[in-house]
């Protein structure tokens, strides 16, 4: 056992769980959860393709603000429009998002937490598929600045833009409040699914803390061993695992009162940094980031300094 289980600063041992990431063998008790997330799942692709051909409204925004008259206010909100309407889109998806994580959350830790992750893989393969398109997409949101400028200037001139211009109103004001909060996170889809977590967590009776951080180091220990075992044939698959790792650990980081980073802690982060160092390609840097800047406690007291040194140089 000594080796399976050497990256634990703890000592415990947590189950190394094969993953089907293949989806090869739906159980029968998980068909309904599985055929509804992926449905909710399947625009993933197209929503992160628009994304990262956001360009914004940059340089028409700034003429009319430098330039203010109403040829250039109407030209910037013309453009603005369809943008504004694609971060509509993107908000409505994270909805989407926010209630079928729940879901499958409950599928997987209700009960007997490790029994679900051997028996319900096609779940579990839903559940690390959000955890990666929620990496990838608060990746492309936090090195995109126009998102945010561009949906700021259009608050500052919807209520002028109202009497003149009312058919072509992408957003209204009580959906502009919502999609602002949203937007006002640097990554909006962690907090999407931190909060949906955390509402399970508070209200639902059959799912406690610990059910949940268990399926999180699980999770994120046998992504871990897909990749040190060699366990994945298709190479793509390796940062999809890298991803779902990361994301794994920030989710605990956040719902966990004491963090991830604390010496008790049943993860050994420097295992975890070690594996994205040297297996994390060009999403090494964008996963070292998403730990340095988007944990909750990496910066407490109670995190070691040898963490911090690792993550801060």
């Amino acid at each position: 056992m000594g080796n399976a289980f050497s990256i634990f600063g703890s000592g415990d041992s947590i189950p190394d769980i094969l993953l089907d990431l293949d989806c090869t063998n739906t159980k029968p008790e998980e068909v309904e959860v599985y055929k509804y997330a992926t449905k909710i799942l399947q625009p993933t692709e197209a929503v992160l393709k628009s994304l990262k051909q956001y360009t914004g409204c940059g340089e028409l925004i700034r003429k009319a603000i430098s330039t203010p008259n109403r040829q250039n206010e109407e030209e910037a909100w013309n453009a603005l429009c369809p943008s504004v309407s694609k971060l509509k889109d993107y908000y409505e998806f994270a909805q989407k998002i926010a209630e079928a994580f729940p879901q499958l959350l409950k599928k997987l830790c209700t009960g007997n937490v490790e029994n679900n992750l051997r028996n319900f893989q096609t779940v579990l393969k839903c559940f690390g598929d959000i955890l990666h398109f929620v990496s990838q997409w608060d990746d492309l949101k936090m090195t995109n600045p126009a998102i945010q400028n561009d949906f700021s200037y259009y608050r500052r001139t919807l209520s002028r833009n109202k009497g003149t211009q009312s058919d072509k109103i992408p957003v209204q004001d009580e959906l502009a409040n919502k999609m602002s909060l949203f937007y006002a996170y640097s990554t909006p889809m962690l907090k999407i699914i931190t909060d949906a977590t955390l509402e399970c967590i508070n209200n639902d009776p059959d799912i406690s803390l610990s059910q949940v951080t268990q399926c999180l180091s699980m999770l994120s220990y046998s992504h871990y061993n897909s990749i040190v075992k060699n366990r994945i044939a298709n190479p793509q698959l390796k940062p999809y695992c890298l991803r779902v790792m990361t994301i794994c650990i920030i989710l605990y980081d956040h719902i966990e009162p004491n963090g991830v980073f604390i010496k008790a802690s049943k993860v050994n982060i420097k295992g975890y940094i070690k594996i994205i160092q040297n297996n994390g390609g060009t999403d090494t840097e964008p996963l070292l980031n998403a730990l340095r800047y988007t944990s909750k406690h990496l910066n407490d007291e109670t995190t070691p300094k040898n963490i911090k040194a690792i993550l801060t140089s």
